[in-house]
């Protein structure tokens, strides 16, 4: 009996093995097949739980505790109309709407600033990779380098930091103009110049991107004409609407942008944005209307040397372009914040990942003086000498400048 069992126990242990090495085979092909996908799913679950994680904390950011909650604070106590008709923030009309609707939803208002934002990254990761696909299917390269790009676009710190702890809304505005850059690929402009309205009535910082598309219709792109540019006042006017409907004056409404243009806080030639002015040029008054006239003169110069050459504008030239008009705004324009080269830092990081990672130590540089102004904002870190960190911001601009004249004149 005794010899019996051990033979049906070895028996036994024999299946098990098999079913074991055959679960097994299993899991490898399904390895072999799906890593990929599994890696992508555990990285956006990642990058998902970090921001859930910073979302709750609210003391770091003086933005919320100085200005978000209050305002939100204010619409509970006066309701949305008269709080529209007053308009509380600086915000113009849109996020003060979102604001004031927030106010009366269950929970604490981080939930909804912050989720708000936080849904508008995923949103700029989606957009960032057709725009990636685009580009790499243009140029007959893996299409999976696109996924990276998006990816990396959700875990640089600033995408981290911005929205989930710092309770900004630059994602918001980035993501529409993200979307306008990607429609323009596929020359769908009615549809470009909507979403971009769209960014605009959430900052005015969105239009930044704007000369992308003035040179393209110097050039004469097909399907641009000067009517889709009426999309940028069309959506002001609109996104205007719900305070003057509460009772707000005109003007008052529609002034908003010239009112932060001229904002006694905003009366510095760089603020905590490391660019030209970081070089002791800081007399805002003397200085404000030549830095516009620079910056304009630069536009121009660009214009113009497209114009001569006449450059094929693929979908890698036109995102380069885009990158390159975005971050000459913030180099060489009056009161600029530290925050507003978001869009620098998604697009440029998302650029080099698809096209030649080996050159991308622009993008290095770009997101590691951001994570010293982050940090030095939130976290009161060690924050190096401005000056030092303008050198290294405007060498990597100029080698960008110069890489994006090179490109285009290659491509003629």
């Amino acid at each position: 009996m005794m010899k019996c069992y051990n033979i049906k126990n070895v028996f036994g242990v024999e299946v098990a093995m098999k079913l074991l090495y055959k679960f097994e085979d299993i899991i490898h092909i399904l390895i072999d097949k799906y890593l990929f996908h599994i890696g992508i799913f555990i990285i956006l679950l990642c990058s998902l739980l970090i921001r859930c994680h910073l979302a709750p904390i609210t003391m770091l950011s003086g933005d919320y505790q100085e200005s978000l909650l209050p305002w939100v604070e204010y619409y509970q106590k006066n309701g949305i109309i008269q709080g529209l008709a007053e308009t509380m923030g600086s915000y113009y009309v849109p996020y003060n709407l979102f604001l004031a609707i927030i106010a009366f939803l269950p929970g604490q208002p981080w939930i909804y600033i912050a989720g708000f934002s936080i849904i508008c990254d995923y949103v700029c990761a989606f957009y960032t990779y057709l725009i990636a696909k685009t580009i790499a299917e243009e140029h007959s390269t893996a299409t999976s380098k696109a996924a990276f790009a998006a990816l990396a676009v959700l875990l640089i710190p600033a995408s981290i930091l911005n929205g989930a702890l710092w309770k900004q809304c630059d994602s918001v505005y980035t993501c529409f103009v993200i979307i306008s850059i990607y429609y323009s690929l596929k020359k769908k402009f009615n549809r470009s110049f909507f979403m971009l309205g769209i960014g605009f009535i959430f900052k005015l910082q969105a239009i930044y991107v704007l000369p992308v598309f003035i040179i393209l219709y110097i050039l004469r792109e097909k399907g641009l004409c000067m009517f889709h540019f009426l999309w940028l006042p069309v959506m002001y006017l609109a996104g205007g609407l719900p305070a003057v409907l509460a009772g707000r004056r005109v003007l008052d409404v529609y002034d908003v942008y010239y009112h932060q243009a001229n904002y006694e806080g905003f009366n510095a030639m760089t603020m905590n944005m490391p660019n030209l002015y970081s070089f002791s040029l800081s007399d805002y008054p003397a200085l404000k209307m030549p830095a516009l006239m620079i910056t304009l003169c630069i536009f121009i110069f660009m214009a113009c040397f497209i114009q001569k050459c006449r450059p094929q504008i693929d979908s890698t030239n036109l995102v380069y372009l885009s990158v390159w008009c975005l971050w000459t705004c913030i180099m060489f324009l009056p009161a600029q914040h530290e925050r507003y080269n978001f869009p620098v830092l998604l697009l440029l990081t998302a650029f080099y990942i698809v096209t030649d990672i080996r050159k991308c130590w622009p993008a290095l540089v770009i997101n590691v003086i951001s994570c010293f102004q982050y940090g030095n904002y939130l976290f009161k870190a060690f924050y190096p000498n401005e000056a030092l960190m303008a050198i290294f911001h405007m060498i990597a601009y100029l080698y960008v400048t110069y890489d994006l004249l090179r490109r285009l004149g290659d491509s003629q």
